[in-house]
């Protein structure tokens, strides 16, 4: 999947939410404190499963397969697609720039 996809499908995801969810009767605000709170929550089910492949889990409640963790990293990354879109971001623009501050690290 490009960037481009993405963006695509998370322009088409938030349509779908808007009618499901009734968007329609959240300020932008709480739009966006909505979807922050749902990316807390994904990265919480991410690091559980992160957890869980390490065998550091406590509880043997949680299940662990490369599915799962693989599910949560995308459920991750497009909870900040999300925001990042709320926010008119161009995630494509932004991850350019940060990987270029990384690489001038290096140099």
């Amino acid at each position: 999947m490009t960037i481009e996809e993405l963006v695509k499908f998370i322009e088409e995801e938030k349509e779908r939410l808007r009618i499901r969810f009734n968007v329609d009767k959240m300020t932008e605000n709480e739009a966006i404190f909505s979807q922050t709170v749902k990316l807390m929550e994904e990265v919480g089910e991410l690091a559980e499963q992160v957890i869980a492949s390490k065998s550091l889990q406590r509880s043997k409640d949680k299940e662990f397969s490369e599915e799962l963790l693989a599910d949560e990293v995308a459920d991750v990354i497009l909870a900040t697609s999300m925001i990042a879109s709320r926010l008119g971001i161009d995630v494509e623009k932004a991850l350019q720039a940060k990987i270029k501050k990384i690489e001038a690290r290096y140099n």
